[in-house]
């Protein structure tokens, strides 16, 4: 499937697919940060706290690593929709559901995430003119990294002020909001051809890059420990008694956006361990300040850190460049 020719950057398909995939990760990450709270407080296990993130980020990983073949048996405009409208449902559903509902939610979630992701990131690539693929991928980036830094901000405040039905509810409505938008996104797409020579023999050829093994690795230990503090900051925040838990997105999201155009300058200008070095030691007393935090002080030097640690660590720096 190809996209039409477009002229620049801004163009309304453009606007359409990254406004879609704004409002999709506004809606996703808002739960990461206080359903586990909320799983723990109706009677869950502490196994089945962790599995409302482990479910959905394996599930998650797994459907990504098909994705390829799904995308040329069905193309990826089928999918987008599929994985969008199955993740506004889910999150629907979750506001009546038991603990043994709600993970059962998450992996169809998990499911959904990463066919709605990964075909938006491949309808981008295709729509961006490889003159503004640089751009294009920067800005795409931001309706990313923007949603990892605010949503669990606003969905802490909801939960403190309300109950957690209202989180899920806004959840959906993002969702839906984004559901919205993306018709004009996918409007220069061409209909898709079936590839019936799609072949399931090929998958660990066609997932595992070579080049991309180093650059993965790094970005999987960086993001463990991140996935672990958010997942469980609101937990953690009420068994060291620290009130304004919030204040760490804050922190997390003020860094990230000032640092942002200079991390990318310097590794325009040094390359990649310039910045990938010191983004692991951030991060190492990142979880050293938070590990001994018992006031909102020291909360804000660890989010900080944080912040500085997952600059790097963003999808414009690509493998090989």
């Amino acid at each position: 499937m190809q996209a039409a020719p477009v002229n620049g950057l801004w163009s309304k398909n453009f606007l359409g697919l990254i406004s879609s995939n704004l409002l999709l990760c506004l809606g996703i990450y808002m739960l990461p940060a206080t359903l586990p709270a909320y799983v723990a407080g109706i009677g869950g296990t502490a196994f089945q706290t962790s599995l409302v993130i482990g479910a959905f980020s394996i599930l998650s990983m797994a459907t990504r690593m098909a994705s390829g073949v799904i995308f040329e048996v069905t193309g990826e405009k089928k999918i987008i929709w599929i994985g969008m409208v199955s993740i506004a449902a889910t999150t629907c559903l979750m506001i009546w559901m038991p603990v043994n509902g709600i993970l059962l939610m998450r992996g169809i979630q998990g499911i959904g995430w990463g066919l709605a992701t990964a075909a938006i990131a491949t309808v981008v690539y295709k729509t961006v003119p490889e003159s503004h693929r640089g751009e294009g991928a920067g800005y795409y980036s931001l309706t990313v990294i923007v949603p990892v830094s605010l949503a669990p901000l606003a969905a802490i405040v909801l939960m403190n002020h309300f109950e957690f039905q209202k989180v899920l509810a806004v959840s959906a409505l993002l969702t839906f909001a984004g559901l919205a938008t993306l018709k004009q996104g996918l409007s220069s797409l061409a209909p898709h051809k079936p590839n019936s020579t799609a072949f399931w023999g090929a998958m660990v050829t066609r997932v595992f890059e070579r080049g991309a093994l180093l650059p993965s690795f790094l970005c999987f230990i960086l993001s463990v420990p991140l996935c672990g503090v958010m997942a469980y900051i609101v937990l953690f925040g009420k068994e060291q008694q620290v009130q304004n838990i919030w204040v760490f997105f804050v922190g997390y999201a003020v860094m990230i956006l000032a640092t942002r155009s200079l991390i990318g300058r310097l590794f325009d200008a040094k390359g990649h361990a310039a910045i990938i070095l010191p983004g692991s030691a951030a991060m190492l007393f990142g979880l050293i300040a938070l590990s001994q935090t018992r006031s909102v002080s020291l909360l804000v030097v660890s989010s900080l850190l944080f912040g500085l640690a997952m600059v790097p660590f963003n999808p414009r720096c690509k493998p090989g460049r």
